[in-house]
C-alpha cells in the first residue's frame, strides 16, 4: 500500500509540526498526528444499513427514500 505524507498546521493547537498521511489507493483515508499537542485521528469506513441511508436522504437533502442500496464496486 503506498501512502503520502504532508505538513500542515495543527488544527487543535496551530502548530507547525503536524503530519498528514493519505493513502494514495483510498482517496477517503486521512489520519494525522501533531507532535506539538498530541492530537491524533484516522479514518475509518463503515456502512450504513438502508434505514440510515434513507434518514439522511429524506431529512437532509429531501430526496426520496431508496428501496435498496446501489450496489458497491470496490
Amino acid at each position: 500500500m503506498s501512502s503520502s505524507s504532508y505538513s500542515e498546521d495543527c488544527g487543535k493547537c496551530g502548530g507547525k509540526e503536524s503530519l498528514m498521511i493519505s493513502e494514495s489507493n483510498n482517496p477517503h483515508s486521512l489520519s494525522g498526528e501533531c507532535i506539538e499537542c498530541g492530537d491524533t485521528f484516522w479514518t475509518e469506513r463503515g456502512q450504513m444499513s438502508l434505514k440510515e441511508v434513507n434518514d439522511l436522504r429524506v431529512d437532509l437533502h429531501e430526496l426520496k427514500p431508496l428501496i435498496q442500496l446501489k450496489k458497491q464496486e470496490v
